[in-house]
């Protein structure tokens, strides 16, 4: 049962933490400042 949890838990953060960085990359894209996005993606 923790596995469970543990699995749903480690699979929420993942999609919250694509759901932030996607939209902080289409926020970039939006406002066309393009300068910041190669370093947002050596972070990841």
């Amino acid at each position: 049962m923790s596995i469970i949890t543990y699995v749903l838990s480690l699979a929420a953060s993942a999609v919250s933490l694509g759901l932030s960085s996607f939209g902080v990359y289409s926020l970039l894209l939006e406002t066309g400042n393009m300068a910041p996005i190669p370093a947002i993606e050596a972070l990841f």
